[in-house]
């Protein structure tokens, strides 16, 4: 098993946690609140100081600021090559032991202020780790609303997130941005995971997810692949 511990939306109470041991770390975005130089420091030094041997960053919608001009949607990487040991992921993966993991920073905050970075996550490979900081749209994805008709719900995830994992499902998802749907279902044979650390008011209510993720060798997984490719149900 490779032990994947993972957490986000901790808006600068990262000292504060206390971080289970693990194979990989990783943080799904919103490290910070403003997305300043000084939080995103101290951040990256909190995180470049954990034991873990794998380190991976997704960025959030409050990260932004640090590493994106708002005119083209460009990221300076050079900042983190003061912390080799963080891979930050933005539509990019790894193979960790055999799990396939990728992370992904695509978010639309809204239709009036659409935000895209990078590549579309609708060409993303296939995976069995998928890190996104935004939820997939109808899952772990509500909020409260009031309107005129009184208070509802309302599901804000993003839905090119919810296409992908629904024609690629992964093994494991994991994401945050929703402060209130903190939690866990399973969906066919996908784990989605909901991580974000704070309550609405940006106070720190949980700690790290701890997620256990079979290690599958290539040669097995070679073979799975060329089982499903000669099934009957599969595609020409």
């Amino acid at each position: 098993m490779l032990r994947l511990v993972a957490i986000s939306d901790t808006h600068t109470h990262h000292q504060q946690l206390k971080v289970p041991d693990g194979d990989v770390f990783a943080h799904l975005g919103d490290y910070s609140k403003e997305g300043t130089a000084a939080e995103t420091k101290s951040f990256l030094e909190w995180m470049s100081a954990l034991p873990h041997k794998h380190k991976l960053l997704v960025v959030g919608n409050h990260d932004r600021k640090s590493f994106f001009n708002f005119t083209e949607p460009m990221l300076d990487c050079s900042y983190f090559e003061q912390y080799p040991g963080i891979s930050f992921l933005i539509h990019s993966g790894l193979t960790i032991e055999g799990v396939r993991f990728y992370g992904c920073a695509s978010m639309r905050m809204s239709k009036a202020n659409p935000i895209r970075y990078g590549n579309p996550i609708s060409e993303a490979p296939q995976t069995d780790v998928l890190l996104t900081h935004n939820a997939p749209k109808g899952i772990l994805d509500q909020i409260v609303v009031e309107s005129e008709f009184g208070m509802g719900v309302q599901n804000i995830g993003d839905q090119e997130v919810a296409d992908f994992v629904r024609k690629n499902p992964p093994k494991v998802h994991v994401f945050g941005h929703i402060h209130a749907q903190h939690g866990y279902t399973k969906i066919g044979g996908t784990q989605f995971w909901n991580v974000a650390a704070c309550d609405d008011k940006n106070i720190l209510v949980h700690g790290c997810v701890e997620i256990d993720i079979p290690v599958v060798q290539e040669t097995e997984r070679s073979s799975n692949e060329e089982k499903e490719s000669r099934s009957p149900n599969s595609s020409a």
